[in-house]
């Protein structure tokens, strides 16, 4: 029998995720240096001779959050935010201090609601006030908090309660760490949003779903690959690599377009600005929606 080499083995482990043969580098050329090329070529059904765009989007991503979770530290995280109170040492204290943040006005609006309500009258939501009783009572329930503040008992009143006092107690570099951990998936589930918000814009051009999701895929393949990039740039050196980033995954986005979608200048250009404040405005609610119910349910 004929033993394996190192080479072998790892070609052999690895093939079915990703060739190390001529189709890499015929992949990984136009992937750089041919924005959009690579989908267009594999929509137009050249598909033998290039690695799927959605390999490319899994081997990237898994390398980002290889190396976010190497480097990711939530006692750094929380000295660079500068948060000063710890998780789950909330002491009277902090409570205090917390309290006499509020305005003078707010806290002299709630007294005055407090010996005004009549029985059984019910008091409007409001966060500061759920977020200081919360803090406060961190024993109770939900329900037992919005009885002891006379707030309508009701699931959308009880989903906020909960969100407003477990939120008020994290630390920001565990919210961020959240985010890494749940990063890939929030993404990926993302993407067939942003699939529908292209069709919308190509509605007129004969796209199907999975082609605009082609394109999502090498594009957010390059995004990982610039965020990997970012990270690492980082132990090296201090400057801001970040804002550099962006400008050329915004670039390397608009290239693709051009290429993929095969319009115009100006309409691609127009395009590009919908649809980028589209993706940030939409992916920033959605990651905000999926990281507040995780802490919510959980």
């Amino acid at each position: 029998m004929r033993r394996l080499s190192v080479k072998e083995y790892i070609k052999e482990a690895l093939g079915n995720f990703f060739s190390f043969d001529s189709k890499l580098v015929r992949s990984l050329i136009p992937f750089f240096t041919r924005p959009g090329l690579l989908s267009r070529r594999f929509v137009d059904g050249k598909r033998a001779e290039y690695i799927p765009p959605f390999r490319l989007y899994m081997f990237f991503s898994v390398v980002f959050f290889l190396i976010a979770g190497c480097m990711k530290n939530e006692e750094g995280m929380d000295d660079f935010l500068q948060y000063s109170i710890s998780d789950h040492q909330l002491t009277n204290e902090n409570l205090g201090q917390f309290i006499d943040s509020l305005t003078h006005v707010d806290k002299i609006r709630m007294s005055e609601d407090s010996l005004q309500m009549k029985p059984g009258e019910k008091r409007p939501f409001d966060e500061k006030l759920v977020v200081v009783h919360g803090l406060a009572n961190l024993e109770k329930s939900a329900q037992e908090g919005l009885r002891d503040l006379r707030i309508e008992n009701n699931s959308f009143n009880r989903f906020r309660y909960r969100f407003l006092t477990k939120f008020g107690r994290i630390r920001p570099g565990e919210l961020v760490n959240q985010a890494f951990d749940n990063g890939a998936l929030l993404i990926f589930l993302f993407i067939p949003i942003m699939a529908l918000v292209l069709k919308l814009f190509y509605f007129r051009h004969n796209i199907y779903f999975s082609e605009h999701l082609t394109f999502l895929f090498q594009t957010n393949a390059f995004l990982f690959f610039l965020a990997s990039v970012t990270l690492i740039s980082s132990l090296f050196t201090d400057a801001e690599i970040l804002p550099i980033s962006l400008v050329v995954f915004a670039l390397y986005f608009l290239l693709s377009m051009k290429l993929f979608y095969k319009n115009g200048w100006a309409k691609t250009m127009l395009k590009f600005l919908g649809i980028s404040m589209l993706y940030m405005m939409f992916f920033a609610a959605f990651s905000l929606f999926c990281l507040a119910a995780f802490y919510v349910i959980i």
